[in-house]
């Protein structure tokens, strides 16, 4: 099925603060987007969520860079991952589009590890 969502990594190692933003053409309902992130995670080195979106990228070959969430249209999901130095558990926010052409309801909000044991 064509779930159309982005999946945006914002990391913080403390003195920058760096932004990436991947398109996915399907399975972008919460279910397939928590197996999209447990893949990256068991690929991960080291558990260093700094390559979190690096290793998204190896572990799902049809994910695409986006500018941003707003830059590729039509989407159905968009998925945001917050990570901060010294390495932390990674937090997300997961939205819905919801009526109206900018509207998006919040779905998730917390830990990753949560977010991925609820949609698992």
């Amino acid at each position: 099925m064509s779930t159309r969502a982005t999946y945006q990594f914002v990391h913080d190692d403390g003195f920058d603060i760096t932004t990436t933003t991947l398109y996915v053409h399907h399975d972008g309902y919460p279910e397939g987007a928590a197996r999209k992130y447990q893949q990256a995670l068991d690929t991960l080195p080291h558990s260093d969520l700094a390559l979190l979106a690096e290793q998204f990228i190896r572990a799902n070959a049809d994910a695409e860079i986006v500018n941003s969430h707003e830059s590729q249209g039509g989407t159905e999901y968009r998925y945001t991952v917050f990570t901060v130095a010294p390495e932390t558990e990674a937090a997300i926010v997961a939205e819905h589009h919801s009526i109206g052409p900018d509207s998006w309801a919040t779905e998730f909000e917390g830990p990753l590890g949560q977010f991925i044991a609820k949609y698992s």
